[in-house]
């Protein structure tokens, strides 16, 4: 009955990911379709100096990459998050059927795990935002040197220009690097409290398999596996802050266009002259 309940539990939890993964499919992409349409059609009525404040990059980064990014989240990010917090549930509440003495301390190490990803929160969300200046350079100085390749090569600045892009790029090479630093500093945390849990966990058991004489060896294997199932959760949530962060940090620009008016606005009904 065990081994049942277990394959049924994973038969539905995959059944419930795929379910909700086809849905957040077709929901997010008409979603993220809109928007792209309403920044586009929104650029069209603001005023010529809304875009002589910004770079072309940056405009086409908005419309282009950050929407790929927020859709990329919904999609990909938001069913994984449910299916693996049901795999959390379930799993402590079969630990807690075999042994709950255990499995509080696994649960005392929970909101350590949490603690970890909201302090870095700020770091994380500060360091998307300079990729996202440092990509905004490199597009725009792309679609410069595109456009205007005529007036580049008249006045033999290919290595002027090729000089500018080096240290853009090198930028946003930095800024990257920033951000798989903070990655790695929350993925080597979390993988710590797991391997620490792990240890205390068979501390305990073996305590109580040759001292106190409460369980077998069975039912310590078993429970060690069902920590186990828990490492992929847990790996998976130190890498959601960061998805979740760079999701918003997108999303945040994208409606600064859309949220934006023009200096001279159309009057609702306005006089119609012969």
């Amino acid at each position: 009955m065990v081994v049942l309940t277990m394959l049924m539990a994973r038969i539905t939890i995959i059944v419930i990911g795929m379910i909700q993964g086809v849905f957040a499919a077709k929901i997010v992409t008409g979603v993220v379709r809109d928007m792209k349409k309403s920044i586009f059609g929104n650029m069209g009525k603001l005023s010529i100096s809304f875009f002589r404040s910004r770079q072309t990059g940056s405009l086409m980064t908005r419309v282009m990459s950050d929407a790929d990014r927020v859709t990329g989240f919904f999609i990909d990010g938001c069913p994984c998050i449910f299916i693996n917090g049901l795999t959390i549930i379930v799993s402590l509440c079969f630990m807690f059927s075999i042994k709950w003495q255990m499995t509080l301390m696994v649960l005392v190490v929970m909101p350590f795990v949490m603690l970890i990803g909201l302090k870095l929160r700020p770091r994380i969300w500060t360091q998307f935002g300079h990729r996202h200046r440092a990509e905004r350079a490199v597009n725009s100085q792309v679609n410069d040197n595109l456009t205007g390749a005529r007036v580049v090569k008249a006045f033999g600045q290919e290595n002027r220009e090729t000089n500018r892009f080096e240290k853009n790029n090198l930028r946003l090479r930095d800024a990257e690097m920033s951000i798989v630093g903070t990655q790695n500093l929350v993925r080597g945390s979390y993988s710590g409290i797991f391997e620490i849990l792990n240890i205390s966990v068979w501390l305990i058991g073996v305590y109580l398999i040759m001292v106190a004489h409460e369980i077998e060896l069975g039912v310590m294997i078993t429970f060690e596996g069902y920590i186990g199932q828990l490492q992929g959760p847990i790996n998976f949530f130190s890498r959601v802050f960061h998805w979740w962060s760079d999701s918003m940090n997108s999303a945040q620009r994208m409606f600064e266009i859309i949220d934006s008016v023009p200096e001279i606005r159309e009057a609702e009904n306005p006089i119609e002259l012969d």
